[in-house]
């Protein structure tokens, strides 16, 4: 299916609100994965003609399958003369995720509703029957997938290291309280992400961070030697302890959001704005030393003398990325890997406005993440460790 019909599908579903077409919608795209892995199976695209091919296509097997958007009728590839029988996994990521969204949403009714209203309401939103046993059954399934997969030996080393947290609102003991999802990637020593842990926690302190980084060393984390994160002294302090040695890079963008924080005058901000941006157009620190003692200046003017003077302690943190070369500048300079992959965090969580448990939350968090990390491993190089052009 191309973009254009997508789009299209896509306005009908929102400005229509058709149910409907948003169930054509997935199964268009369900269809259209498939048949991408087909092709990457088989190792030719269609009507190829390749010496190194492993199979043949056979043609479509029809297949339904019940979700929350009711019974999806799909079109399954079928294979020939492959040495390896062709099997999708679309089925099995759809599935994961269907069922923690649908634990999560059980979970805030349980405590509210009875059993039959629960059964009751799935049937009228989602097409489908669920019993409590259901309920049960799927909490184990999905809780030691996400143990067996936070469990993996880390056998390959890891000379990178991403960390930062996002919020969620839980509710605990009557009380609704935010929690911190604390999440740490790696990239690999082959250029490779990975999604390597993840906590649920009441706070950013050391100790949490600190058992974080301890459960991984016990998996076999090794190589780490670059730290990218925020200035959070309880992670500062856990990074200290448990990486003694590793360089720690603070997340430049972190690092100027903080500071514009403290600046109420639009054009005051403004200016700092594009006093940054030449800070780190820079290619070596004694470059980047009178532009940073120019912001400082600028801003002791602005009335804001003791930010200056914090800049000035500062400002170096934000640049250890330029020890490194030159080709991975770019991408090891902030948390923005981390940061893209929270904000999707955020809206796929969204529809959750309260959680009713840490391990609500943490059950869906981890059956996301698990699904970011499975298509990383598998996809393309993301950093470039031999100066050749990056390959995403």
């Amino acid at each position: 299916m191309d973009s254009s019909m997508a789009l299209e599908m896509m306005k009908a579903i929102f400005v229509e609100n058709e149910p409907g077409k948003a169930k054509q919608l997935v199964a268009s795209f369900m269809n259209a994965l498939m048949k991408v892995e087909r092709e990457q199976h088989i190792g030719a695209k269609e009507y190829e003609r390749t010496e190194g091919r492993n199979g043949y296509r056979s043609g479509y097997k029809p297949r339904q399958m019940r979700g929350r958007l009711g019974s999806l009728e799909l079109l399954v590839p079928q294979v020939r003369g492959s040495s390896v029988p062709f099997r999708t996994e679309m089925f099995e990521r759809y599935q994961r995720s269907e069922k923690a969204l649908l634990l999560a949403v059980a979970q805030m009714y349980f405590k509210g509703v009875s059993t039959r209203g629960i059964c009751d309401l799935y049937r009228d939103v989602f097409e489908a029957e669920m019993s409590p046993q259901f309920v049960s059954n799927a909490a184990k399934e999905l809780d030691e997938q996400i143990a067996a997969w936070r469990a993996e030996e880390l056998s390959e080393a890891m000379p990178y290291l991403i960390v930062d947290a996002l919020y969620k609102k839980v509710r605990k003991d009557n009380r609704i309280v935010s929690e911190a999802v604390l999440i740490v990637l790696g990239i690999t020593a082959a250029g490779k992400r990975r999604v390597l842990d993840f906590a649920i926690a009441d706070s950013e302190n050391e100790e949490t961070y600190r058992d974080l980084f301890q459960r991984l060393k016990d998996r076999g984390l090794h190589g780490v030697r670059f730290i990218i994160s925020d200035a959070h002294k309880g992670l500062m302090a856990a990074i200290g302890r448990e990486f003694q040695g590793a360089t720690w890079q603070r997340c430049k963008v972190h690092f100027i959001r903080d500071y514009a924080t403290h600046l109420s005058v639009k054009k005051t901000k403004t200016r700092f704005y594009e006093l940054m941006k030449a800070l780190y157009a820079v290619k070596s620190k004694e470059e980047a030393r009178p532009i940073a003692e120019g912001i400082a200046t600028f801003l002791k003017e602005s009335g804001h003398p003791k930010l200056a003077a914090r800049l000035l302690d500062e400002y170096e943190e934000t640049f250890q990325y330029l020890n490194e070369p030159e080709h991975a500048r770019r991408r090891l300079s902030s948390s923005n890997l981390l940061e893209r992959q929270n904000s999707e965090l955020k809206r796929r969580l969204h529809a959750i406005r309260i959680f009713p448990n840490d391990e609500s939350l943490a059950r869906l968090v981890g059956m996301l993440l698990m699904e970011i990390d499975e298509e990383w491993r598998f996809g393309r190089t993301y950093l470039s460790m031999d100066g050749n052009e990056d390959a995403e």
